[in-house]
């Protein structure tokens, strides 16, 4: 644990120092084997626990060299450590699923897995059991559908609702077993492929983080031996292959790289809906804003007409 922990304090991002330390801190504090005792004192040996507690530690093995290559500057997992710290994979990422489904459905991956269909009893009517998917869920799946695939870790959306034909290929009606499943799949990958939005405040600041609005603090130095000597064997460039310099021109690049992953939504009084605002590189944000044409030479369009076509 005093491992993982001090791995956090190297992070290059203080959202992730905190999220990382708080989440360590809590899973350790989850998971706190006791073995159980007999009335004269004895240990009650289990050997499923010995297993448990084996699997446990492997993950947090795992979990540490994550850490040290985010540190190192490794592309994938820096970026892995910053999706999982503004929610868009892991744990956080069902905590802020909550402002967005609704509340009669779970919110763990297990029961998103399960559960499409609200069933209550087995004799009424199929439709009557259909996930009620709220507005503001309904507008934030619409959103995404539109965003490009290659922003996200997976895939993205297909459709903003299941694709359920009227007969089935002996031209018969669709059987409604048949539609509860379906049902139950498109809402199980959709679940799984949304991103939920996060709060104005933290959307605000990766967006200042991504276009260099915000500066960024530097990289943390590893800590240093009372001879002054630092701990090179736990924090050093040559640990890991695929290390990268953490300069603020990389900074800004993956902080871009989770930015284009994030929605907020507000409320907009006018049209009476939920309105959606994704996150865009900064190339694209300089090309909406304009840009200026008057550097062309008179010569770049010679032998074209006004409608673009060749004379």
């Amino acid at each position: 644990m005093r491992a993982l922990l001090r791995q956090t304090t190297y992070l290059p991002d203080s959202a992730a120092r905190e999220f990382f330390h708080h989440h360590i801190v809590d899973s350790f504090r989850h998971y706190c084997p006791r073995t159980p005792k007999q009335s004269d004192g004895t240990l009650i040996k289990k050997p499923w626990l010995a297993a448990r507690f084996q699997q446990r530690m492997k993950d947090a093995r795992k979990g540490w060299r994550t850490l040290v290559r985010a540190n190192h500057g490794s592309r994938k997992h820096l970026r892995q450590v910053l999706e999982m710290a503004y929610g868009r994979r892991g744990k956080q990422k069902y905590n802020l699923m909550r402002d967005v489904v609704p509340p009669e459905l779970s919110q763990d991956s297990k029961a998103l897995e399960e559960l499409s269909l609200i069933i209550e009893d087995r004799h009424k009517n199929l439709e009557s059991k259909e996930p009620r998917l709220s507005e503001k869920l309904s507008a934030l799946i619409r959103a995404q559908r539109f965003q490009k695939d290659s922003l996200f870790a997976k895939k993205n959306i297909r459709s903003a609702e299941p694709s359920i034909p009227e007969q089935n290929i002996w031209l018969r009606p669709f059987p409604k077993k048949r539609e509860k499943n379906i049902r139950k799949q498109w809402y199980a990958e959709t679940m799984d492929r949304l991103m939920p939005p996060l709060p104005e405040a933290d959307w605000n600041r990766l967006k200042d983080l991504s276009s260099g609005r915000l500066s960024w603090e530097g990289p943390r130095p590893p800590r240093q031996r009372a001879e002054g000597q630092y701990m090179t064997d736990e924090y050093g460039s040559d640990w890991d292959s695929d290390s990268h310099e953490l300069t603020p021109r990389y900074m800004r690049h993956m902080w871009e790289n989770v930015f284009v992953q994030c929605p907020m939504m507000w409320w907009h009084t006018e049209r009476q809906r939920w309105w959606v605002s994704w996150g865009r590189p900064q190339t694209e944000t300089a090309v909406s804003i304009g840009a200026d044409f008057d550097c062309l030479d008179d010569g770049a369009f010679e032998g074209v007409d006004a409608e673009g076509k060749l004379k």
